[in-house]
């Protein structure tokens, strides 16, 4: 199918403003509609980001300079809500590296809040967003998606609120001893170096100690984030706790943080489909992880998570919108034709038909280009804090 020509005006970085509202929508070159005018790009990162994919101001935006408030009002998508939730995630981990990590405890606070806020509002769009982001980078999408899983999975097990907010704040943090290796480790080819070895099993240590010096004094953020690569077994570290040592939220990340860096590609392999990667957390239930809490992850996730990419009986690629009564029977909608070509709008189809029985799922990385195509499949979510 021939790329369709924009309508729209490149944008170069000194039309970006970065901390305040945008004052265009932004397309990318087919026309998809990435952000709304109003939306707020938080840092140059962030910003620099966005741009070197090729983006587009709409023709419609560029002699109008109106209020923005009512599209303001109608929420984000839940790419620009991503998007958001990492320069905020950015942005603490700036604080937290400064001398007194001034600011750093209610900003993550904040964003743990909104976290719980969004998967209240759209679970299904949530986990589909964070599952189909696979080229953000590794060191706060992967914190992030963990926050995410870590508040669904609190709430799917009863938990209270609070209890559930200092879980999704010690996941969102769970790296931070490590966070400025972490890109260059998810990247590297070669084996790791002795000393690398050591920081990663230092780095659990390392992080619940920066969080204390930032005044963070809740014990299930700090033990969820000290005790995050301990296991059952004792085979874990930095400590080599045993089973008893060990709190359910603090194996509710354990669980977590498995699984959301088995559905990542690193350079020296691709990543997981879903289904293999809880196959293997399944095979670990009970020697390395809680076996009832794995029981609930995989009901939780489901057979086909929401932004699972999926072949059709019919050579169809379709995406899960969202988890089905039956698990074997998820909300699909099909985003590229048996021929290649791209679905425009996409089409619900309905996978208890034999045509469009789901018969494979497929390798987020193997299909880079169609995230651009899911803005439409999940409906806005209700605005967060911007900063």
């Amino acid at each position: 199918m021939n790329k369709p020509q924009s309508r729209h005006r490149a944008i170069a970085l000194h039309d970006f403003p970065v901390g305040e509202p945008l004052p265009f929508s932004v397309y990318d070159s087919d026309d998809n509609l990435l952000l709304r005018k109003g939306f707020v790009v938080s840092s140059e990162k962030q910003r620099d980001r966005l741009l070197k994919h090729g983006l587009f101001q709409g023709d419609n935006d560029v002699h109008h300079s109106g209020d923005s408030e009512s599209e303001f009002s109608q929420g984000f998508t839940v790419f620009e809500t991503v998007e958001t939730l990492l320069a905020r995630l950015e942005h603490a981990y700036q604080l937290l590296r400064e001398p007194d990590g001034s600011g750093f405890v209610f900003v993550m606070l904040r964003i743990a809040v909104d976290i719980q806020a969004i998967c209240a509002d759209n679970p299904d769009a949530v986990m589909g967003a964070m599952q189909v982001s696979q080229d953000l980078p590794y060191g706060l999408i992967h914190p992030l998606h963990c926050a995410v899983l870590c508040e669904l999975m609190g709430k799917r097990l009863g938990l209270p609120q609070f209890t559930r907010l200092a879980l999704v704040a010690g996941a969102a943090s769970h790296d931070v001893g490590i966070t400025q290796m972490q890109e260059k480790l998810h990247r590297q080819q070669e084996a790791l170096s002795e000393n690398q070895w050591q920081r990663i099993r230092r780095h659990p240590q390392e992080s619940r100690e920066l969080l204390e010096q930032a005044g963070v004094d809740d014990e299930i953020w700090l033990n969820a984030v000290g005790q995050h690569h301990e296991r059952l077994d004792g085979s874990g570290y930095p400590g080599r706790l045993q089973a008893e040592q060990l709190s359910p939220t603090t194996r509710i990340l354990a669980i977590v943080d498995i699984y959301t860096a088995m559905i990542r590609p690193r350079i020296y392999r691709d990543a997981f489909i879903t289904r293999e990667a809880l196959r293997s957390l399944f095979q670990e239930r009970g020697s390395s992880v809680d076996p009832k809490l794995v029981q609930v992850f995989v009901k939780e996730v489901g057979l086909f998570p929401p932004g699972a990419f999926v072949r059709l009986r019919n050579n169809e690629l379709a995406v899960v919108q969202k988890r089905g009564v039956e698990a074997s029977l998820p909300v699909i909608f099909s985003v590229q034709a048996a021929d290649g070509s791209l679905m425009i709008p996409l089409r619900q189809r309905d996978p208890s038909k034999e045509s469009f029985n789901i018969i494979e799922m497929l390798p987020h990385h193997e299909h880079p280009t169609l995230r651009s195509q899911l803005n439409e499949i999940w409906p806005p979510l209700k605005p967060i804090s911007l900063r």
